[in-house]
């Protein structure tokens, strides 16, 4: 159980401290035999580069690359992997950190379980300043579970992925999405018959950022996640999907983010509320509030209610 292990994460705007937690807790783990592929898609950022740099002279199996402009995440990462040569591909985000056992223990279940072919596990919420404010709870799910819950909800944590090579290169990477890039990808591999675990164990510390919720990008992840559950059920129709840049523009374009993107927001918070009600009287009180609000509070309880009904069939 030593195969190369390719770790390949970007970065952009990320604090130069938080870069520095998340490389040396990939230095750090009691697996060794790993490289990392770091993208910078920031290539203005001085900082950034020097830090990086700095790493790559010091440890010889990191390797910097700089972009040459912006191309975003998914662009990044399939860039990545071109410069990876690891029997198994590990993902890291560069604000985030892996617990010190975290890639020995998903190599142990893949070895253990070859019809495995990628693993997830829970995390740990952490703040900006690194400060535990909560945990996911999902805990373990069989394969049939994690193919149903997927169809409502993506519950895997993207830096938590490990997986075998092959995965990746039969789906050609990730699809040009501006996010929910890594929905794409899961889904993908359901409709190719890939068998995906999760681990209950929190093997990353997942942070959670201030402006991870702004206004209209939080409603365009919303409807571009939509757009990749339709192309799931042209797949599972057909075999095929309508997927392109074009179609997607027009999809979004339908949905008049700029109208509807306060609305959306609104929704999305009433939905907060009630997932983190602390009584019976006030999850009833938001489940009303969310099924009369908007059509988007509405299909968003309705996603988390169908999701917790399939994971536990």
């Amino acid at each position: 159980m030593n195969e190369l292990v390719s770790v390949i994460m970007t970065t952009y705007n990320e604090k130069l401290e938080w870069i520095e937690e998340s490389l040396n807790s990939l230095l750090a783990q009691s697996y060794r035999n790993i490289e990392i592929i770091i993208v910078v898609d920031r290539p203005d950022d001085a900082n950034i580069i020097a830090l990086l740099h700095n790493y790559q002279r010091n440890y010889p199996h990191i390797t910097v690359i700089v972009n040459e402009k912006n191309i975003g995440l998914a662009r990044s990462l399939n860039k990545a992997f071109k410069f990876s040569s690891g029997v198994f591909l590990a993902r890291m985000d560069a604000d985030d950190i892996s617990k010190p056992t975290r890639i020995e223990k998903q190599i142990q279940t893949l070895y253990e379980h070859p019809e495995i072919q990628l693993v997830s596990s829970n995390c740990e919420y952490i703040d900006e300043n690194g400060e535990i404010i909560g945990q996911q709870n999902i805990g373990s799910k069989s394969e049939d579970q994690i193919r149903r819950g997927l169809k409502y909800i993506n519950f895997l944590i993207h830096p938590s992925w490990l997986m075998r090579r092959e995965v990746y290169e039969q789906l050609n990477g990730y699809r040009e999405f501006e996010c929910s890039q890594d929905y794409d990808f899961l889904l993908r591999m359901i409709s190719h018959n890939f068998k995906i675990a999760l681990s209950e164990q929190r093997l990353i510390k997942y942070r959670q950022r201030r402006n991870s919720l702004s206004s209209s990008r939080g409603f365009k992840q919303y409807l571009i996640s939509k757009y990749i559950k339709k192309l799931h059920l042209e797949r599972e129709k057909t075999g095929n999907d309508s997927f392109s840049l074009e179609s997607l523009n027009l999809y979004l374009a339908g949905n008049q983010i700029s109208v509807n993107d306060e609305t959306f927001n609104n929704s999305l918070y009433k939905f907060i509320a009630l997932r983190d009600a602390s009584s019976k009287i006030l999850k009833v009180k938001g489940i009303l509030r969310c099924l009369f609000f908007s059509v988007y509070s509405r299909d968003l309880l309705i996603n988390s209610l169908l999701f917790k009904i399939v994971v536990k069939i």
